[in-house]
């Protein structure tokens, strides 16, 4: 939370904040999924959130939202080997994509064109 208490000082955006947290929330919850071979929706990589089409006040899906998480649903349960490792499923500009959920430390990509597009890198 380091991250957070130097961000909340005024010097950032709230996306910097909520970029901060979810850097401090998600990885023990993606140690969780791989431990359990748990599939994982990543929505920050499929939601698009300059696409107002996509949401309702800013934040809950819209109808076209809805739409698009009962799609990657169906295509995680139809798809997913749930013998097999976590993955990640996200929606790329057309096609469901996957990769595995792997122990590398995970990162929100703070020089993407649209945030939060998530991806998973190493520190260097």
């Amino acid at each position: 939370m380091d991250a957070v208490n130097h961000m909340v000082g005024g010097h950032f955006k709230d996306v910097d904040i909520l970029h901060a947290l979810m850097e401090e929330i998600y990885p023990p919850v993606l140690a969780l999924a791989r431990q359990h071979n748990i599939p994982i929706l990543d929505l920050p990589r499929t939601f698009d959130i300059h696409n107002a089409d996509l949401y309702e006040c800013q934040i809950e899906p819209s109808e076209s939202g809805g739409q698009l998480i009962a799609e990657m649903v169906t295509h995680i349960l139809n798809e997913h080997d749930f013998d097999g490792q976590s993955r990640f499923y996200f929606k790329g500009d057309e096609e469901i994509e996957s990769e595995q959920n792997t122990d590398d430390v995970w990162r929100v990509d703070a020089t993407a064109d649209f945030t939060p597009n998530l991806y998973l890198k190493q520190l260097i």
